[in-house]
């Protein structure tokens, strides 16, 4: 058995035996633009998930705050500027934490990236800033936001 198995491997291309290999059967799936039905597809999968007004109002309640906080107050500022701002965003009713988190991660990256441009070039930790800049500014941006949605629903909530 294991003679016949080697012998057709040597003969055959393994991409082609590909869904005798794997488990799961896709073969329901349709991915033609001919048919009528366009759920299935990846465009109508992510259509309501990236909005660009969702994106553009998302920087702007976090961006804002977060530039008046670095310039207020000096290393902190920016960082609970952000976070204030995810706040706001989660108060006033916004459902998507993705949105709050991305841009808190390019905030974060951008703000990192600021405030140690000198190292970045002397030391050559480019990785290292964009990471922890984009841990903490995603991490901040989807706390924020936690905390707003749940600040708003323990305010609207009935006793």
């Amino acid at each position: 058995m294991v003679e016949r198995m080697e012998e057709q491997s040597q003969d055959e291309d393994p991409l082609e035996r590909v869904d005798e290999l794997t488990d799961s059967d896709f073969s329901n799936l349709d991915t033609s633009e001919e048919s009528g039905e366009t759920s299935s597809s990846l465009r109508s999968r992510i259509k309501g998930a990236i909005s660009p007004r969702r994106l553009v109002t998302s920087l702007a309640a976090l961006g804002i705050p977060a530039a008046i906080g670095s310039q207020l107050i000096p290393l902190v500022g920016g960082p609970v500027g952000l976070l204030a701002g995810a706040f706001a965003l989660g108060l006033l009713g916004t459902k998507r934490y993705t949105d709050a988190a991305g841009v808190g991660a390019a905030l974060g990256i951008a703000g990192a990236a600021a405030g140690y441009v000198p190292l970045i070039f002397a030391l050559d930790i480019a990785i290292i800033v964009v990471a922890v800049g984009a841990l903490a500014g995603g991490a901040l941006g989807a706390l924020g936001m936690y905390f707003g949605r749940d600040f708003r629903d323990g305010l609207t909530r009935d006793i």
